[in-house]
């Protein structure tokens, strides 16, 4: 969740660069994250790199969910700025899921749909945990 997704990210390429890693990880499940953001991907390690350098093989799914609302997520789709990953054959297409998704979570300060409880909870998630869980697409 969150910057948790850019930690993650910026492991994923020091494994495959740096320790050699090629087994991949089954699922890369990012929620409100904000690696769609060009701040943000100027500073992964990699990103700025030649597509040789940037791309990374140890993630065999990647699916990144956004609720409607999250300011953080704000852009909602990462399938498009790391398509020199994909593109290499080392990663599977990245899945993008915004349409109908949403974070309820409230507190006494009202809304907020970038909290991850909202996340963990809504059917979506759930779903896609279930799958991943249970071996099916």
């Amino acid at each position: 969740h969150s910057m948790g997704s850019i930690i993650a990210y910026d492991a994923f390429w020091e494994l495959w660069h740096l320790e050699k890693m090629r087994r991949p990880v089954d699922l890369f499940l990012s929620l409100g994250s904000p690696l769609g953001l060009h701040y943000v991907q100027r500073h992964l390690l990699g990103f700025m790199q030649p597509v040789t350098r940037q791309r990374f093989g140890n993630i065999a799914r990647w699916i990144n969910v956004a609720a409607h609302g999250d300011r953080v997520a704000v852009d909602t789709t990462v399938h498009d700025e790391y398509a020199s990953v994909v593109g290499q054959g080392l990663v599977a297409p990245i899945e993008d899921r915004y349409n109908g998704v949403f974070n309820a979570y409230r507190d006494e300060n009202g809304l907020n749909p970038h909290r991850s409880y909202g996340y963990l909870v809504s059917p979506q998630i759930g779903e896609i945990i279930d799958a991943w869980w249970r071996g099916v697409d």
